[in-house]
Formats: C-alpha cells, structure tokens, sequence
C-alpha cells in the first residue's frame, strides 16, 4: 500500500532551515523507511543558498527525499496541491509534516499497520478514509478538531477537496496561509459511511515556535488588539485609530474570519463580535469600505464551507 508524506515548506531565516533540517532527519530515520516529498520556496537567495549548504553538510541528498523547488514564495496548501498532482498516480495515501516539526521513529511503522488494518477491516457499504492520532484528552476527530498533520489520508479525498475549491472559482484559498484547518473541517465533516481510525499515541511532536503560522498570527492579534486601545482618552481621535487599524490589519481579519467559519459556523453580527471583542459597541462606527471589506470575505468563506462540507 503505498504511502509517502509531504513536508511543505518556505523559508525566510536561517532558524526555520535549521528547524526544517532536524524535521528531515526525523524522517528518514523512520523504522519504516518512506519517500518524503519536501516542496520548498525561498524568501530570498542567500536562503536558498543556505539550505543547500545545510543539507549537503547534514548528508541529506538522501534517495528517500525529493526535493521539489518552488520559483516564487508558495503557501502551505499550494505547496501541497503541487506535490499531489505530481505524485496522484504513484500513491494512496499521503502523511504530512510541518517544516519544523518531527516524527517519533516508529510513527510511520504504526500508520501503515493501521492504514492497513482499516483497509482490510472497512465494511463494504463504508469508504476507508484513513487514519489520524487521536489525543485522548481531546476524543474523537468528529469531536474535536484535529490538526492536517494528525491525518493519514486516502490522495482521492486532497484531490476532491482541491478541485471543489478550483470548480467553484476559488482557488486564491488555496494561497491562505489558514487553509489546513479548512482541509481537517472537511475531513471532519464527512458523513458516517466514511469510515476513519485513529492511534491512540503521541508519536508527533509539534513545535510551537515564534515563526509558526499560529505564533505569528497570535503575535499580530496580540498588536492589533494594542493599537485599538491607543488614545481612548479622546472619543473622536480613537474611533479615527480603530478604523486605521482595521484597515491596516485587514488581512489579519480576513485570516480570522477564514478560521472562525471554518470551525464554527457563526452569524455575520457574532463574526464581527469575535474580530473586534471589546470594541465591538462601536461597530457602527466602522468605516462603510471596511465593513464592506470584512462582509465580502466572510460570504465567501461562508458560501465556500457550505458547499464543502455539503460533498458527503
């Protein structure tokens, strides 16, 4: 049954290179040897540069790793969608991993036994999707959500999931920095005759790190949140600074709004409670362009996540 995993990654400091050097490593030293698929792009050359020099001295031109060159600065997902329309035909199922983060050195040995075993097992009126590793403290992945890492899963289901994207003219979600937990919401969202098992071990280890996509969105959620207070001593002044930063930190509300929905299907008034917290009493004060802005996004993402989670 063959499996690989796919590391998507872009660089843009020497410390994500080193954190994506030991992901490698990790890799490879599986008790289950693998074919790893790294698709990477590059902030600047002398990244670029840096890489290879780190990979040669680590002894990482390995046969188990392909490295696929991206010529322009690439999203997580893109990355993704590239290396599956590459390898559709080879595999079944596909793994993943985060650029700096690592396997503990039996996990792909355990997801192929119990890959197999869901395959062997499936009921004929069920589909086999795959298998992800389940938290204990957290339950099931119809009940809670799990991370695209924690998944195992058939490449006909990234595929489906991709082209309704394409099919329904958006395919600039694919570039959102967010779009995984899009993915893992319509893997949850799959009806019942779409059979999943989970292993119950911790055998990733996630690295919650000052460049990770949740440590950078935190941190500017953390800025705007402090911009928004500035000047409260003055009503005309503060208002004139709370659409400032609204505009300033536009794209930081779209990627908020992109998850909120996508997790949990909110109205528009209780989206905008979320995004603004204690300023939203002074909703009506947004300017119109703004608020047009914010509107337009969350149908969007509304529209999308229905007709995602409505393929069962």
């Amino acid at each position: 049954m063959e499996t690989c995993i796919v590391v998507p990654s872009h660089i843009n400091n020497i410390n994500r290179t080193k954190l994506l050097i030991c992901c490698l490593q990790s890799l490879i030293n599986q008790t289950h040897k693998i074919q790893i698929y790294l698709s990477i792009s590059f902030e600047t050359e002398l990244d670029r540069t840096l890489f290879k020099k780190l990979i040669e001295k680590n002894n990482l031109n390995n046969i188990l790793i392909c490295i696929i060159y991206q010529e322009r600065q690439t999203s997580q997902f893109r990355h993704i969608e590239k290396v599956v329309d590459n390898i559709k035909n080879m595999y079944k199922y596909i793994m993943f991993c985060d650029d700096d983060d690592t396997y503990e050195m039996v996990r792909v040995e355990r997801f192929k036994y119990i890959t197999e075993y869901g395959c062997t097992n499936c009921p004929k009126d069920k589909i086999f999707v795959g298998v992800y590793e389940m938290d204990l403290q957290k339950g099931s992945h119809s009940s809670s959500f799990y991370e695209y890492w924690s998944y195992c899963v058939n490449i006909e289901f990234i595929i489906n999931f991709i082209n309704i994207i394409k099919l329904n003219n958006y395919d600039y979600y694919i570039d959102n920095i967010m779009c995984d937990v899009l993915f893992s919401q319509y893997l949850r969202h799959l009806d019942n005759k779409h059979i999943f098992v989970s292993i119950n071990e911790k055998l990733y280890n996630y690295n919650r790190n000052e460049y990770s996509i949740t440590g950078i969105k935190a941190k500017q959620n953390n800025i705007n949140n402090n911009i928004i207070k500035k000047n409260i001593y003055n009503f005309e002044i503060f208002i004139q600074g709370f659409n400032e930063c609204l505009e300033e930190n536009i794209e930081s509300s779209i990627n908020n709004i992109f998850v909120i929905y996508s997790m949990r299907k909110v109205s528009f008034e209780n989206m905008l409670n979320e995004l603004l917290k204690e300023n939203y009493k002074y909703k009506n004060k947004i300017n119109k362009k703004i608020l047009e802005k914010i509107k337009f996004e969350y149908d969007n993402i509304k529209y999308l996540c229905d007709i995602l989670y409505q393929y069962k």
